[in-house]
């Protein structure tokens, strides 16, 4: 009963810049919107992009920001919900450590866009909410929607279904499939940084 009482978003952009999604999770009405649902604290690692400007008289929520930090498990831990780039390593992290509720925000300005095939194979599969574009989150209908979807859990063993990761990825950066492994693990350590 008490995580009801006080709820976090943590929004996370990994290594890169994707000040779009800072600005429009930082707009009055999102803030307005996360207070009326009961959420209580907002936590922002924004990458590369510039700290998020939002008044601290007007915020209504407890909001901390920060560049980088060594690992994010704390913050994904702390999180009832995450919103995140579409990175395949923040996406993992998410998914197989903390099994919490994802949405995913496809950054549009990436000229060659793996994120998005990657984020939607996962999103048919249930497993995170996909938004095609930030500027979504100013309907507020859509924070409903996402704030009540409840995903189906990532597989944290390593049956067959987790494997599906690494072909998807490479499926989707053009790699053919191989026996190996390792194919697999390189690739999905190669993009993190996209």
């Amino acid at each position: 009963e008490k995580k009801n009482m006080s709820k976090t978003i943590f929004v996370t952009v990994g290594t890169t810049r994707f000040d779009s999604l800072m600005e429009h999770v930082t707009t009055m009405e999102a803030l307005n919107w996360m207070k009326k649902n009961g959420y209580t604290h907002l936590i922002l690692q924004h990458g590369k992009g510039p700290r998020p400007v939002v008044s601290s008289k007007a915020c209504p929520v407890k909001l901390d920001c920060f560049d980088f930090a060594n690992s994010l498990d704390m913050y994904m831990d702390k999180a009832d919900l995450i919103v995140s780039h579409a990175g395949a390593g923040t996406v993992m992290e998410a998914l197989r450590k903390h099994n919490k509720r994802l949405v995913v925000v496809i950054n549009t300005s990436l000229m060659h866009n793996h994120q998005m095939e990657l984020a939607n194979a996962m999103g048919k599969r249930g497993h995170l909410f996909v938004i095609e574009r930030p500027t979504d989150l100013q309907s507020m209908e859509l924070w409903n929607d996402f704030d009540s979807f409840i995903p189906i859990p990532f597989p944290s063993n390593s049956t067959e279904e987790e494997k599906e990761f690494p072909k998807i990825l490479n499926r989707h950066m053009g790699i053919p499939s191989s026996s190996k492994t390792t194919a697999g693990t390189t690739t999905a350590t190669s993009n993190k940084s996209s």
